[in-house]
């Protein structure tokens, strides 16, 4: 039975059925599905935990339950990613934003000139891309080299950011790219093939497969990124590259002289210990 006296007691219930399978965030993720089954914002679910739950969200309510249980992460189950300002709407077939990627997001719309025009690889739902044509007046393209998820990037502009001046296109990193951009922004597959087995739920089985493994060192798409982006970016452009934190090679490595101000970037205000997952590196041939 998952229904307690009242909506606390509920939470209550469907939090201790979560920590038994060992899900760390198992009180918040009660309060979210709770909150979203019962259309309560989180905070009425605080304020109002005395009231008895709806007897007719009770079948939902078991319904979301038991697909937490299973480890299928909450943003899957409610459907939507909340990303910086915009919520991102999930399909099970394109990789699900991560939060810490908002890092990388707000390197970009600090090298982003007014007016300038960038390009994100392997965009998936748009959300970089997306984000910066929201918040900065430029131009931009996105692509994907997955049909589904250039589909997916295409409605997702058209009701987040109308009228802006990004397009999607689908090609294998810069296959089908053409011009020269002044910001060129990825976060590409990167973990990997030996790092199956430390994956969790949540990840392993349920982002797609493609945006997640790169080979067994997980830099190949980062290598071709590096080597490639040269020749589509303007003088003094910049790369912002997302990767793994269990790469045995160093990044920083795959930069020629002929780029300056390459750095690896951990989360703002991180302790020393934060693994860098990030580098940013501008072009700047003689």
């Amino acid at each position: 039975m998952l229904i307690g006296k009242n909506i606390n007691e509920t939470i209550k219930i469907a939090r201790d059925e979560f920590e038994m399978q060992g899900i760390d965030s198992a009180w918040l993720d009660a309060e979210l599905l709770l909150a979203d089954v019962i259309k309560f914002k989180r905070e009425e679910v605080l304020t109002r935990g005395h009231e008895s739950f709806p007897s007719k969200h009770e079948e939902k309510w078991a319904e979301v339950v038991s697909r937490r249980i299973k480890r299928e992460p909450v943003d899957r189950i409610l459907g939507k990613k909340r990303f910086r300002k915009l919520d991102f709407v999930l399909k099970p077939d394109v990789f699900s934003p991560r939060y810490e990627t908002e890092e990388v997001l707000s390197r970009a719309l600090e090298r982003i000139p007014t007016g300038g025009n960038f390009l994100d690889l392997c965009c998936g739902t748009g959300c970089i891309g997306i984000s910066i044509a929201n918040e900065r007046q430029c131009s931009g393209v996105l692509c994907d080299i997955d049909d589904y998820a250039v589909k997916h990037c295409e409605s997702e502009i058209k009701r987040l950011v109308p009228g802006s001046k990004i397009k999607v296109v689908k090609s294998n990193l810069f296959s089908n790219i053409e011009g020269k951009f002044d910001l060129i922004v990825s976060n590409p597959p990167y973990i990997s093939t030996n790092e199956i087995k430390n994956l969790p739920p949540e990840v392993l089985n349920f982002d797609p497969e493609k945006s997640l493994f790169c080979g067994e060192d997980g830099l190949s798409a980062c290598k071709k990124i590096v080597k490639e982006c040269p020749k589509y970016l303007h003088k003094g452009g910049w790369l912002i590259l997302e990767f793994g934190f269990f790469q045995k090679e160093d990044p920083v490595s795959l930069f020629s002289s002929e780029w300056i101000n390459v750095k690896k970037r951990k989360p703002w205000g991180a302790p020393r210990s934060e693994k860098e997952f990030y580098l940013e590196a501008q072009w700047s041939p003689s």
